[in-house]
């Protein structure tokens, strides 16, 4: 009976010190478990994302501020085709809203349904620290979901970039703010040519 654990003597009285080591391993066993981060919290914690030190440091010169992750995604046929002209930033997968409230009524179709779609002009830092000035974003409802999406300037990107239906080209969006104002960054995780 010293062996067994407080909870298990007051519960319960062991016949025999064999039960009581097999409750005790139990009880063990039961601790380590509950004390060990579940798989889905371990693998949030290892994806965890961070922006390249040379964006923060060329966002910290411009006096860039509220830096924020918005989409990881691979660019697709339609993102680098350029009749469509426009990289597409599906609004449900987006990591953390960019927008301020503001931004986002004045976006929103619902509120200029009877005039044509309204955009935003913003500034873009590709993977290269140039900065492409007057890219316009705005935001289509699809017939399933919202999507935000970067057009003028972005076919310029594009072709300067060398990017071509078929590559596989893995990239990430970040916003940040520089006096109030909104910009994006664009770091290219991969490219296979």
């Amino acid at each position: 009976m010293e062996n067994c654990d407080f909870a298990y003597r007051i519960l319960e009285e062991p016949s025999n010190d064999e039960s009581c080591k097999r409750k005790n391993k139990k009880t063990k066993a039961n601790r380590e478990r509950s004390n060990k981060p579940s798989k889905k919290l371990k693998k949030k914690r290892s994806n965890k994302v961070e922006l390249p030190l040379a964006f923060k440091e060329k966002i910290e010169q411009m006096g860039g501020d509220e830096v924020k992750f918005v989409i990881e995604k691979e660019l697709t046929n339609n993102d680098v085709t350029e009749t469509n002209g426009r990289l597409s930033v599906p609004k449900g997968k987006i990591n953390e809203s960019f927008l301020t409230p503001v931004e986002e009524s004045y976006l929103n179709y619902e509120r200029n349904k009877q005039e044509k779609i309204v955009d935003i002009y913003v500034s873009l830092l590709d993977h290269d620290l140039n900065l492409w000035d007057e890219i316009c974003l705005k935001k289509w409802k699809m017939e399933t979901a919202e999507v935000y999406n970067i057009t003028d300037g972005w076919n310029e990107l594009v072709a300067d970039n060398k990017w071509k239906k078929g590559q596989k080209v893995l990239v990430q969006l970040w916003s940040f703010r520089r006096n109030h104002k909104l910009y994006f960054a664009l770091f290219k995780l991969s490219k296979d040519e």
